[in-house]
C-alpha cells in the first residue's frame, strides 16, 4: 500500500519533472475514464477502478465500430477458406451426396453440441477435433460464422413458428460479431448488476448517456448488423437506466444484496440442484440416454440456482 506521505512525494516528483503533463493528467483524470486510471496510477492513488473504467471504453468503442462490420473483406476470406484441402470433417460439415451444400447450411452438423454428438455417438468415420476446430475457425472468420443454436433446437423453434430465415439470419455470428458482442455484453451485465445491488446511482444526464445513451447505440448497432449479443447488452445498458432511476425516484433508501451475495446464493442453489440431479438420474440411470443426462443436470442446477439467488432478495 502507498502511504499519504509515499503519494505527496511522487505528485511533488511529478510536478517538478513537468507541470505542463501534471496539469494535463489532472484534467484528462476529469473528462474520461481510461485517464482517470491512468491519474490514479500517477498520483498514487488506488488503481481499482482501471479494469472497470478500461473496460466500459472498450464498450463504448465497441458499439461505434459495430456500424464497420460490413467494411471487413469478408467474401474475399471465404473464398480463401473455399481453397484449402477437405478432410472427412469438413466434407461432414459441408458436403452432401458429393456436392457443398447451398447458402444457410450452418446450422447443420456445425454446433459444437451436433459434433460432439456425433464424434462420440455417432457412426461417421474420419471425424476428427483438431479438424473441426479448424473448419470452425474458418467458418467464423467468414460473413455467416457459426451457429449459437443446435440443429435440434432449431428444428424445435421452426416447428414452434418461428421463421426459418429469421433463424438464420440472426441465430449465427462471426468472429467480429463475438469480439464487438463479447466487450459489450461484460460491460453491460457489470451495469445492471451494479443497477440491481444499487451501486449505480441516478446522477441525471451523466447516468443518462451511459445506460440509456450507451444502450440505444448498442440497440441500433445490433439491430442494424443482426448481432444477438449486442443487441443483449443494449437491453442490460436500458435496463441499469431503467432500474437505476425508478430506485431513485421510488426506493430511494432500498437496495439489495451485493453482487457477492447473489453469486453465493446461485453457487449455494445449484449445489443443491447438484444434490437433487444425482438422485434423478441416478433412479433412471438405464432408462435415460447421455443427452437426457446432461439435460437433466443442466436444467435442475439451473433452476436452482435462480431460485438460490432470488431467495438472497428475497
Amino acid at each position: 500500500m502507498t502511504s499519504r506521505a509515499e503519494s505527496k512525494t511522487r505528485e511533488k516528483y511529478w510536478e517538478g519533472c513537468n507541470p505542463y503533463a501534471t496539469v494535463a493528467a489532472k484534467i484528462g483524470s476529469q473528462a474520461s475514464p481510461v485517464m482517470s486510471s491512468l491519474g490514479g496510477v500517477l498520483f498514487g492513488n488506488t488503481a481499482q477502478s482501471i479494469a472497470p473504467d478500461i473496460l466500459n471504453s472498450m464498450s463504448a468503442a465497441a458499439g461505434v465500430g459495430s456500424f464497420s462490420r460490413d467494411m471487413i473483406p469478408w467474401k474475399d476470406v471465404a473464398n480463401w477458406t473455399h481453397k484449402l484441402a477437405k478432410n472427412p470433417t469438413d466434407k461432414w460439415m459441408d458436403v452432401i451426396d458429393g456436392a457443398v451444400r447451398g447458402p444457410g447450411h450452418r446450422w447443420l452438423n456445425h454446433h459444437p453440441v451436433d459434433f460432439l454428438k456425433e464424434y462420440l455417438f455417432g457412426e461417421v468415420p474420419g471425424l476428427s477435433v483438431t479438424d473441426y476446430m479448424r473448419h470452425a475457425f474458418c467458418d467464423l472468420i467468414t460473413t455467416k460464422g457459426m451457429p449459437l443454436l443446435t440443429q435440434d433446437v432449431h428444428h424445435w423453434l421452426v416447428e414452434m413458428g418461428i421463421n426459418h430465415q429469421f433463424l438464420l439470419e440472426w441465430a449465427h455470428v462471426n468472429l467480429f460479431d463475438i469480439t464487438i458482442g463479447t466487450i459489450t455484453l461484460l460491460d453491460g451485465s457489470r451495469t445492471l448488476v451494479l443497477a440491481l445491488t444499487s451501486q449505480l446511482p441516478w446522477n441525471g444526464v451523466e447516468t443518462f448517456v451511459m445506460t440509456f445513451g450507451k444502450g440505444a447505440l448498442e440497440l441500433a448497432g445490433g439491430i442494424s448488423t443482426q448481432n444477438p449479443i449486442l443487441v443483449a447488452s443494449g437491453i442490460c445498458n436500458v435496463g441499469a437506466g431503467t432500474v437505476s432511476y425508478y430506485k431513485h425516484i421510488h426506493m430511494p433508501n432500498y437496495s439489495l444484496p451485493g453482487s457477492q451475495g447473489l453469486i453465493n446464493g446461485f453457487l449455494g442453489g445449484m449445489g443443491a440442484g447438484a444434490v437433487i440431479t444425482a438422485i434423478r438420474v441416478g433412479l433412471a440411470w438405464n432408462e435415460t440416454t447421455a443427452a437426457e443426462k446432461a439435460l437433466v443436470a443442466t436444467e435442475t442446477m439451473g433452476i436452482s440456482g435462480v431460485l438460490g439467488m432470488l431467495a438472497k432478495i428475497t
